[in-house]
This record gives C-alpha cells, sequence and structure tokens, in this order.
C-alpha cells in the first residue's frame, strides 16, 4: 500500500487567497443555521441539553466525590442473583436428566412422546 502512494504523481494545487475573514465567515455560517428551522431547532435542542448536563455536572462536582457518582452495588447484585438463578435451573435439568436416565435403567419409566407436524422452512 505504501509502495502505491510514493508512487502515485501528483500536481500541485494552487489555493486561492482568502478574500473574507473568518468573523465573516462565521457570520455567514450563522445566519444560514438562522434561517433554516430544521437546522435551528438541532441546534438548540442540543444546546439545551448541554445546559442541563454542566449544570448538573457542577452540581454533582460540589458534593464528594462519592456521593456525586451512583453506585454499582445494585447492579452487581441483580447480577448476581440472575447467574444464581441460571445456575440453579442448570442443576435442575441436570437433576432431571440423571433421574430420567436412571428411571429408563431401571424399567419404571415412563416415556411420553410429543408428535407434530414439521413444516420445511420457507414453505406456507
Amino acid at each position: 500500500m505504501w509502495r502505491a502512494l510514493l508512487l502515485m504523481q501528483t500536481r500541485p494545487v494552487a489555493v486561492p487567497p482568502r478574500t473574507t475573514s473568518a468573523l465573516e465567515d462565521l457570520r455567514e455560517g450563522l445566519g444560514y443555521v438562522l434561517t433554516h428551522p430544521i437546522i435551528r431547532t438541532v441546534l438548540a435542542l442540543i444546546g439545551v441539553a448541554s445546559l442541563f448536563r454542566l449544570v448538573f455536572w457542577a452540581l454533582s462536582r460540589r458534593r464528594g466525590p462519592s456521593e456525586g457518582r451512583r453506585s454499582k452495588a445494585p447492579f452487581l447484585a441483580r447480577r448476581q442473583a440472575f447467574r444464581r438463578k441460571l445456575r440453579r435451573e442448570a442443576e435442575d435439568r441436570r437433576k432431571t436428566r440423571r433421574s430420567t436416565a436412571a428411571q429408563l435403567i431401571r424399567g419404571d419409566a415412563t416415556v411420553s412422546v410429543t408428535i407434530r407436524a414439521w413444516r420445511r422452512p420457507g414453505l406456507t
């Protein structure tokens, strides 16, 4: 890839001199935004959201370093409870399979068969 970039033959491009100042360009861009209602609305919404975020950040920094942040403890507790539930369900499934296999070996198992209509995928 680098070789291809080095083998490229480029021609210098003449950059035209600036005819306006940066302030005039900024004024032109602001005038464009103010004349288009959709762009104006989007920028207003972003500005309001940024303002409220700034206020929230300033208020949260006034408290102590640990008081301004939420604790992860509730999330971690929910995650651990969910994992325990999954482990219990998996253990129950293993126990059920073991007892069913033992019953089949002893001969005192009741076997039930479910027959369902099968349809080829994609056909109705």
